[in-house]
């Protein structure tokens, strides 16, 4: 039974991790309707620079499947992790 278990968890996870990453992309797109004086959290503003480094702003259509990939690997890798506890300090 855990064995079975083990088998399936490794593609749920790498699943999820698509999924945060859609999620991440929609956050930093939603960022252009906001307010641009309204104050982001200092780890906040340091994930949404390092993504924009990497994924333009949406004006046209355009695949999207390379920028999911990045934000894929950039929760995969820990980089992720890596900035926001650059900002705020070790999360527990």
């Amino acid at each position: 039974m855990g064995y079975n278990a083990c088998l399936k968890a490794g593609p749920v996870a790498e699943k999820l991790e698509y999924i945060l990453a859609i999620e991440l992309l929609s956050a930093y797109e939603a960022q252009q309707f906001l307010e641009p004086d309204l104050p982001r959290s200092t780890a906040t503003a340091a994930v949404l620079a390092e993504i924009g480094e990497h994924v333009p702003v949406l004006e046209h259509d355009m695949l999207l499947r390379p920028h999911i990939e990045y934000l894929r690997n950039l929760i995969h890798s820990g980089r992720l992790i890596e900035i926001v506890e650059g900002k705020i300090g070790k999360l527990k």
